[in-house]
């Protein structure tokens, strides 16, 4: 690698890495305070948080990504025309070009890196931070029930005398719940415990020795002979029943939803959508994700221009930064705009995605190509200017002139 080639990345890396760390720290903090509030209501241990933030990373960092290598090519090209290190180097007959040159390989890298991020690492990483939200939500029930104390869950209320330490075995137990048609159903048991479901089933509570009693608030106690007593009751050695959806649930398995599959996934699912995800969102999520990958390569070419054509260089106005970053949303909101028109299916996929994604890439490179050309008819001048000979060999100096000296001297 060539002295120049080092000096572009470390102008450019720099920034580059400071954004983006700035960034990631930024879109963690507000759901840092959210998932604080989680748990401490689930009463869980530090690490459960820690683990849930790590899950985030990927998400955020596909986020991040982008506009972080945005920003460190725009300041970094901006710092070079600031100390007017640029047309040095444009004077010296350096072309824009190729000072893009490793810029150009770092956005090579970078899309490398979307690429596994948005393709491979962030479905994964969805899928566990959503299966560890659910079981801090079915933590926060469990943490309602105390011994001694009713606790209302789901519209259901339960009542333990005594309940173990990992809030799994209970003895004494009442439950009382009220359903939509006006019946209730009052249930009490000596013991009961959490039986963990075969087969990837949910969870059940499990009540022993104890007695059911069904009714209705308007004719009172209900009669069932096939099941129940004269008095509305059944006595009942075992029963299985649940404290609440959330109670007993279990997560659902990973590709519920199209931001759960991998790239891989989604391309082969795009002729044989599944039973949760339809044919439009495959396409619309599998186009969008490629869009944004290949959107950094137009990254530099947009750069560039905002950092050498906007602001005062002497006091290193930001005013590119500020246009870039409105570009960006701009562009960010009309690709989520057209993956909306694909998934309703009233668009297809070029028009509402790549279509987007040709313009902007089209734009970039155009207003690259401008300025380099400026660049370049300034280096043709300054090349005429120093093969200009000098005034006092092209023109002599008047016979006057040279009459005073010598009478002078």
């Amino acid at each position: 690698m060539k002295t120049l080639d080092r000096y572009i990345l470390s102008e450019t890396l720099r920034p580059f890495a400071v954004t983006l760390l700035l960034a990631l720290l930024i879109l963690l903090v507000e759901r840092l305070l959210r998932l604080l509030d989680l748990a401490l209501g689930t009463e869980g241990p530090l690490r459960v948080l820690v683990q849930m933030l790590t899950y985030l990373v990927p998400h955020y960092i596909g986020l991040a990504l982008p506009i972080g290598f945005f920003l460190g090519v725009l300041l970094g090209f901006r710092r070079l025309h600031r100390d007017s290190e640029m047309d040095a180097l444009l004077g010296a007959g350096v072309s824009l070009q190729r000072l893009l040159q490793p810029t150009l390989a770092v956005a090579l890298f970078v899309v490398a890196v979307s690429a596994v991020t948005l393709g491979y690492l962030q479905p994964h990483s969805r899928y566990a931070y959503q299966s560890m939200v659910h079981a801090a939500g079915t933590a926060a029930i469990q943490a309602l029930l105390k011994p001694g104390t009713f606790a209302s869950i789901n519209g259901k209320t339960f009542l333990a005398e005594e309940i173990s330490e990992d809030r799994r075995h209970f003895r004494q137990v009442f439950l009382y719940s009220e359903n939509e048609d006006g019946t209730w159903t009052a249930i009490t048991a000596e013991t009961g415990f959490l039986a963990p479901g075969a087969g990837g089933q949910p969870p059940t509570v499990v009540l022993q020795d104890g007695i059911l009693l069904r009714g209705n608030a308007e004719t009172g106690i209900a009669s069932e002979p096939d099941r129940l007593d004269e008095r509305g009751a059944l006595r009942f050695d075992s029963l299985r029943t649940g404290i609440g959806d959330e109670f007993v649930a279990g997560f659902r398995l990973r590709g519920g939803h199209e931001r759960e599959m991998t790239l891989t996934e989604l391309w082969r699912l795009q002729g044989a959508p599944t039973q949760d995800v339809g044919a439009a969102d495959i396409v619309a999520e599998f186009h969008s994700r490629m869009v944004r990958v290949l959107s950094v390569l137009a990254l530099p070419f947009l750069a560039v221009p905002l950092a050498l054509s906007t602001g005062n260089r002497s006091r290193g106005n930001l005013l590119g930064v500020a246009i870039g970053v409105v570009v960006l949303i701009s562009y960010h909101e009309a690709l989520n705009f057209g993956k909306n028109l694909v998934e309703s299916e009233e668009i297809g996929a070029f028009a509402g995605l790549w279509l987007p994604f040709l313009l902007f890439l089209a734009a970039s490179v155009a207003a690259f190509t401008a300025i380099a050309r400026r660049g370049s008819l300034a280096n043709a001048l300054a090349a005429s200017t120093r093969r200009a000979p000098a005034l006092d060999t092209a023109f002599p100096r008047p016979a006057a002139e040279e009459e005073a000296r010598r009478c002078a001297s």
